[in-house]
């Protein structure tokens, strides 16, 4: 849930870099970056869980939805700073 919190902290975080600022866009892509690596990691752990049957298989499944959701907005919102920063 901690690790949960901090993605949803640096997600915020990135959305308030000036986005005209090449430096602000850096620092948000390495921001989403971060938060990419951590979201896989959180995914990991909700497999684990499912896998030794700690997580019942809906639970799984409904959190695997919305984490994939989560993960692809972020995703694609780090390539937009990435990009933004290259230009």
């Amino acid at each position: 849930m901690n690790e949960m919190a901090e993605c949803l902290k640096a997600m915020a975080l990135a959305n308030g870099v000036d986005r005209q600022s090449l430096n602000d866009c850096r620092r948000g892509a390495v921001i989403l970056q971060d938060t990419l690596s951590k979201l896989i990691a959180i995914r990991t752990l909700l497999l684990t869980g499912w896998k030794v049957k700690a997580i019942s298989h809906g639970a799984f499944l409904d959190l695997e939805i919305k984490m994939e959701e989560v993960v692809r907005q972020v995703s694609k919102w780090q390539q937009w700073f990435q990009a933004k920063s290259n230009a």
